[in-house]
């Protein structure tokens, strides 16, 4: 089965083309499309870019996942290296089909706030972990999954928590895997959506309403 994979980007470029060619070394990878929040992203590398003069946030990549020529959908944000297998893993793990969403960062709501509760990564766990929520570093699902109004999003900063649950509930499952790297923070990364300084308190209050 080939997959189509769905990177945003929004400024931060000094390693993204290192970044493209670690999906196209995946086996399962026949398609790069990229979201190009900042309009600026050129590239001699067989993908097909959509540029936008103004920054419409990371909800948009849903939207990308209707021109993808393959069922299957990959979402990643700019700052994984996917490493030989990565993609084998996700696809193996758990009889994985198009009615799950596996990842490789997420939580389960154990506890009373949001960052209390309990965290994984794919590189610190042996067996799969279904939990309630994956973080978009990297999912894997069906474009089925992908038909949603990104104008209904609440907020840049929890579109794949909103999107998750936009899908209608279906099983989240977090995969053991050490086949990803995550680049290092650098210069251009006060363009990172974790870095931002409102992100805690909106996850926080997204937790009391949807969690809790």
């Amino acid at each position: 089965m080939k997959v189509t994979v769905v990177i945003l980007c929004y400024k931060r470029l000094e390693n993204f083309e290192k970044v493209i060619r670690g999906w196209f070394a995946q086996d399962e990878v026949d398609q790069v499309i990229i979201w190009d929040n900042s309009g600026g992203f050129k590239t001699n590398l067989p993908v097909l870019v959509l540029s936008s003069n103004r920054n419409l946030g990371p909800q948009a990549k849903y939207a990308c996942a209707q021109l993808a020529k393959n069922d299957l959908i990959l979402f990643s944000d700019d700052d994984v290296i996917a490493k030989e297998g990565l993609l084998r893993d996700l696809m193996k793990c758990k009889g994985w089909n198009v009615n799950k969403i596996m990842g490789i960062m997420g939580r389960n709501f154990t506890g009373e706030g949001y960052y209390d509760s309990t965290a994984y990564h794919g590189s610190a766990i042996k067996n799969p972990v279904k939990v309630d929520y994956l973080c978009g570093l990297v999912m894997l699902t069906s474009r089925k999954h992908c038909f949603v109004d990104i104008r209904e999003c609440p907020s840049v900063l929890i579109d794949d928590w909103w999107w998750q649950r936009e899908t209608g509930g279906i099983p989240l499952w977090l995969v053991p895997t050490k086949n990803y790297e995550l680049l290092p923070e650098g210069k251009t990364d006060e363009h990172a959506l974790h870095l931002k300084p409102e992100l805690k308190t909106m996850r926080e209050r997204y937790y009391k309403r949807w969690a809790k």
